[in-house]
């Protein structure tokens, strides 16, 4: 039996600083953080697959493969880690989710536009009636419903519920349809998909399709998602602390703002949480930072640790999203 659980990512602007954050450590219990199993991997070199043919726009000018495989070697610069994610190539597959009946793949794919537009999926094809079935077909974009206007990327992780071990994660971004128009405005919500720039510095974008200009960042997108996938949540999103009082240079901070490019790099609250679940030279560890063997993480120090929550089931789906204030029915702060 599986359970699924989808929550909106949220486009926000920057909190002041305030305290560092303890890590976070996702978990399979989506009622109760005490009683859940954090997530982990049964091996330190996690294999993933790049999909980028859905990528449009002229914001990345060495494609954005490229920034895409150079963000992943974040989560193994920690001296205190031997964690790494592997290179796997290219892939053309677009569908995502644990293939129990054949080969399995932790698949990396940017959709190209919604798949409610018609302008992407016919209004009458057959997909539209399950879940996952257009996305695979079409390679869009299916979370647009209640509460999903500012999801920017979603990260699904399947799991065994009685150990919380990972046995799939998929990454999937929500591109730009290619041939919307629109303007571009600092920290709003773009009407026709993300746009994603890759350059360190630059004027901000201003409309689909500028060249040399700074929108959302791709580096830090991937970079925030890859900690998803290896099992970490939002920092302080379950620490009884306040979002808006947390750490917000962490990369796993649940706050970004458009033409921030400083969540390639990891904080030592990031550091602490993948060294944690991944230390060198010692198993994966399944239980250090976990609110079942612990009070909920410290906010004065990087060293905590606390668990999220995810779906129920022996082979649940947990999902994850980017850059969310809260999970559901987030709000675009003031820049």
């Amino acid at each position: 039996m599986s359970g699924t659980r989808r929550a909106a990512a949220a486009l926000l602007a920057l909190a002041a600083a305030g305290p560092a954050a303890a890590f976070v450590r996702s978990t399979t219990d989506a009622n109760s953080p005490t009683a859940g199993k954090c997530l982990w991997w049964n091996t330190k070199a996690v294999t993933y697959r790049l999909n980028t043919s859905g990528f449009a726009g002229s914001a990345c000018a060495q494609g954005p493969g490229t920034l895409a495989r150079a963000s992943f070697p974040a989560w193994s610069t920690p001296a205190c880690t031997d964690f790494s994610f592997v290179d796997g190539g290219d892939t053309a597959t677009t569908a995502i989710g644990f293939n129990q009946g054949g080969s399995n793949e932790n698949t990396v794919v940017v959709r190209k536009g919604a798949c409610d537009d018609t302008a992407v999926v016919p209004g009458n094809d057959a997909c539209h009636g399950s879940a996952g079935a257009c996305s695979g077909k079409y390679n869009c974009w299916e979370h647009t419903g209640a509460g999903n206007a500012r999801t920017i990327a979603l990260t699904t992780t399947t799991f065994r519920a009685s150990t919380g071990e990972i046995v799939d994660a998929d990454m999937e971004l929500f591109g730009w349809d290619g041939v919307s128009s629109g303007t571009l405005l600092a920290n709003s919500v773009p009407p026709s998909g993300w746009y994603f720039s890759c350059g360190t510095s630059g004027p901000p974008c201003t409309a689909y399709g500028g060249s040399s200009c700074l929108y959302m960042d791709l580096g830090g997108t991937m970079t925030h998602e890859a900690g998803h996938m290896l099992g970490l949540d939002h920092v302080c999103v379950y620490a009884g602390v306040p979002s808006s009082t947390c750490f917000p240079s962490a990369v796993m901070a649940a706050t970004a703002t458009t033409g921030d490019v400083s969540k390639r790099t990891l904080t030592s609250d990031d550091a602490d949480g993948v060294c944690a679940i991944y230390p060198a030279g010692k198993p994966p560890d399944q239980t250090t930072g976990c609110l079942s063997s612990q009070s909920q993480g410290s906010t004065s120090t990087g060293s905590g640790g606390g668990c999220a929550t995810a779906g129920a089931g022996e082979l649940g789906l947990l999902v994850l999203a980017a850059l969310a204030l809260r999970r559901r029915h987030a709000t675009i702060a003031p820049a």
